[in-house]
Formats: C-alpha cells, structure tokens, sequence
C-alpha cells in the first residue's frame, strides 16, 4: 500500500474516532437531564442524532479532515522516514483518543492508574 493511500485511511480513522468521540460527549450531557432506562430517552437521542448531531459532523467534517491531514502532515515531515512518521502520529492520536474515551466513557483515569502501576512495579525493587 503507498504511502499515500495510508495517509488517508489515517485520516479517516482519526476522523471516526474524533466523531465518535464528540457524539458520546453529546449523548453524556443529554444523559444528565433524561433517565437512560426509558423508552423516551431513546427516542430523544435518536432525534438528537438526527437533529443535532449530522449537520454538526457536516460541519465539523473539512475542519476535522483538514486538521487530521495538517497533523499527519507535520508527523510526516518532522520524522526523517516519511511513512514512521505516519504511523508514528497515528499511534500517538489513537492513544490519546483512548486516554480521552477512558476518561469520558469509563470514568477511568489512563495515566493516573498507569502512574501507579509503574509506581508499585519499580517500588517492589
């Protein structure tokens, strides 16, 4: 695969998890007002997903695009090996996309509980 098919499904992954991203944030703040066990909170984050959320990813969709490629541009021109620098800024946005899932989906602090991990395995020496 060429270096630059790669530099676009790049750009499409981070642009999924962007998007993603934002509609849990959407649905957690809709969450707080309406009871998640009910047949109408379905419904409303159905509606909000129609209503709300489409036009906003339209919106943001060139932005995010044009951001995520300015990024994987960058990674690529600062690495001496164009298709590292690539992967390389692929990696490092999946990981903070997952510190940020971890803290907004799962209430779970990544690199407090890594911290304290590497705390506990390097002070048992």
């Amino acid at each position: 695969m060429n270096l630059r098919t790669q530099t676009k499904y790049a750009v499409y992954t981070i642009s999924v998890l962007i998007a993603s991203f934002m509609r849990l944030v959407v649905g957690k703040i809709i969450s707080r007002y309406i009871n998640e066990a009910s047949y109408l909170s379905v419904l409303i984050d159905m509606l909000v997903i129609i209503l709300v959320f489409i036009p906003v990813i339209r919106i943001f969709e060139k932005f995010t695009m044009k951001a995520t490629k300015t990024y994987l541009d960058s990674a690529k021109k600062i690495s001496k090996n164009k298709r590292k620098g690539l992967w390389w800024a692929l990696f490092f946005a999946f990981f903070v996309m997952f510190i940020l899932f971890a803290i907004v989906k799962y209430n779970l602090n990544f690199i407090k509980d890594a911290f304290e991990y590497f705390k506990l395995l390097f002070g048992q020496t």
